[in-house]
């Protein structure tokens, strides 16, 4: 899972989604005319890999907070992977974990969408 983060990593920099273009359309926004949760997802992954956490903020808020807490999970389970101290993973966190990140990305699409989606396109 580090590797696939990584490699996405560094597509986003080597191909910098402010281009115009460079990452192609949305089909959601297209056929809906509404961003989805994701929305921005591509410029705060890119503003992370230049560390302008304000504005990697500022274009998603959820998935800056996830690449965040992704690479504190990836390092708290390399600990645990060489120390093997039991208890630091319990049967059943990494499903609940999923589950809640996904109830969090729903509800994080619907404030933003309720608020106000034309702050978040560029």
């Amino acid at each position: 899972m580090a590797g696939v983060g990584v490699a996405a990593t560094l597509a986003v920099r080597l191909n910098p989604p402010e281009r115009v273009g460079s990452w192609g359309w949305c089909p959601w926004l297209v056929v809906t005319g509404r961003p989805c949760p994701t929305c921005g997802g591509l410029r705060a992954l890119s503003a992370l890999t230049h560390g302008d956490l304000p504005s990697a903020w500022a274009a998603n808020g959820y998935l800056t907070a996830t690449a965040l807490s992704a690479v504190l999970v990836w390092l708290g389970s390399l600990v645990w992977l060489l120390t093997r101290r039991h208890g630091a993973l319990r049967h059943g966190a990494l499903s609940v974990a999923v589950l809640g990140w996904a109830v969090g990305l729903g509800v994080f699409g619907g404030v933003r969408w309720i608020v106000s989606p034309a702050w978040f396109i560029a």
